[in-house]
Parts: structure tokens; sequence; C-alpha cells
């Protein structure tokens, strides 16, 4: 749902007890205008930390998509008072919301009742290694709106509406129907800096095992480094990869501990 009292002062003392370990962050900036939806960069890179520090989804490898509707709810609801003008899709809602709360389960249907009364959407889905499903097709744009916004985020993947095609910093929107798109494909280059500090921060400690082990012991020690393999000495260890180009490439797929291991 939206972010409650409790919330916010577990986000402040979050930032309070971590930010001595957090490159380039500080303690919470503005909590004021936190708590009102309009956070600074540096608070919001704390509320993405603490939701991820207290959320079980951080175990899902959708994770990092699923922040963008934390954020996207936070950015918009605030309060809450506002909480019936937008809805969070959540393919894993498992219905235990109060009424009039913000979560509906991703279907077709709900995806096509709420994009048609929406003045903003943001397309956030991820299938790794492959490319993102299309949520909205041409017909469904077109009866959005007239001057609504779609926002894909997963337009790195081929983006998740029919109509999407990368854009961007420099000429980031384009019109089709009506609707504004926005689909720049290096979205966190908006925010450059804070953008490097907050990869700089979650993958140094990935690169030190690397340089400090040597990738393929690295790798058989973190099962999390070995999903990232792709290819080794010839050999595709990502399967996502040789499902959808395997046929055509004339791809066989060989597990990651198995190739280091040969």
């Amino acid at each position: 749902e939206y972010l409650t009292e409790s919330d916010f002062n577990g986000i402040r003392n979050y930032a309070l007890q971590r930010h001595d370990y957090e490159f380039g962050l500080e303690e919470i900036e503005d909590f004021d205008a936190l708590q009102a939806g309009d956070p600074t960069a540096n608070d919001l890179a704390w509320t993405k930390l603490y939701l991820q520090s207290i959320s079980t989804s951080s175990q899902n490898v959708n994770f990092v998509y699923q922040a963008v509707g934390d954020t996207a709810a936070m950015i918009n609801l605030g309060d809450g008072s506002k909480s019936t003008q937008i809805r969070i899709f959540d393919t894993a809602f498992d219905g235990s919301f109060s009424a009039g709360s913000v979560v509906t389960r991703s279907t077709v249907d709900a995806i096509e009742h709420y994009s048609s009364k929406a003045d903003l959407v943001v397309g956030a889905v991820l299938i790794p290694g492959a490319a993102a499903p299309k949520l909205l097709n041409r017909e469904q744009i077109a009866a959005m709106k007239p001057g609504s916004v779609l926002v894909d985020v997963a337009i790195d993947q081929g983006g998740c509406f029919e109509t999407s095609k990368a854009t961007t910093h420099q000429d980031p929107v384009y019109i089709i129907d009506d609707v504004v798109h926005y689909c720049v494909a290096n979205m966190p280059g908006g925010v450059a800096r804070t953008s490097t500090m907050a990869l700089n921060n979650a993958t140094l400690p990935f690169g030190l095992a690397l340089a400090n082990k040597g990738p393929a012991k690295a790798m058989l020690e973190d099962k999390h480094l070995l999903n990232g393999l792709n290819v080794h000495e010839g050999k595709v260890t990502y399967k996502a990869v040789v499902d959808a180009l395997g046929e055509k490439l004339g791809l066989t797929y060989t597990p990651a501990q198995e190739a280091l291991n040969a």
C-alpha cells in the first residue's frame, strides 16, 4: 500500500544508522518532503534501500524492477490521501491487502481496464535474459486518454508496450495516438552521479570478490555471480539465451557450474 508514518520513521532511522556505510549518501535531507512524496535523490535512495531491507521480495529475481513500483507508489501517493488514483500491478499479490488498497493482481483485464483511465502508466516488467512481454497492444494504447503518458522502464529489454521504441535523454518523448511515450533506454543516466553511486554500492563487493579470488573460484562460491555467467570457453551457460536464440544460431546449453569445472 502506501508508506505509513512508521515506514517514514523507519527510513529516517535506517539512514541514520547506515549513512557511514553507503558511499555517496547522507542522512535524510528533507523529511517533510519525503513524507509529502517529493523526496530528494538522496532520500529516495534511502527509501529504496529501506524497502529492500524489510521486504521478502528481495528474494525475487524481479526485485529491482518491482522497486520501480514501490517508488512510483511513494512518489505519487505521498501520505496516501490519493490512494484511489493509482494501481500497482503485482503478479505475486495474494489478496491479503485491505479493500481500497493500491495493489491489484496483474491480469490482462485489469491492465486494460485501468490503463484506459490512467493519466500515467509505468511499465516495469522483467524476464531475466529474455525480451519483455508486451503488456499493452496498439489498440489498448489508442483507447487511453488523450495526453496520458506511458513510461517504459523495460525498454532496454525490448519494451513492454507494443508502440515502444528506444529514445534518448536528448530526444526523450514521442506521441502515438495522442499518448506521450517516454522510453529512454538509460533512464538512470538522467541522474548520473546518484545512479553511479547506487551502482557502485551494489556491485563493488562482487568486483572485489572477482579480483581477490579469481573469476572461476568467485563464481563457484557465490550463486549470484554464477547466475550471471553467460558464456565460458565457447559454452553458453545462460539458459534463457539458448531458449531465445538456440534454434536460430545452433546454440546448446551447458550449466555454468559444469562449464567452470570442466
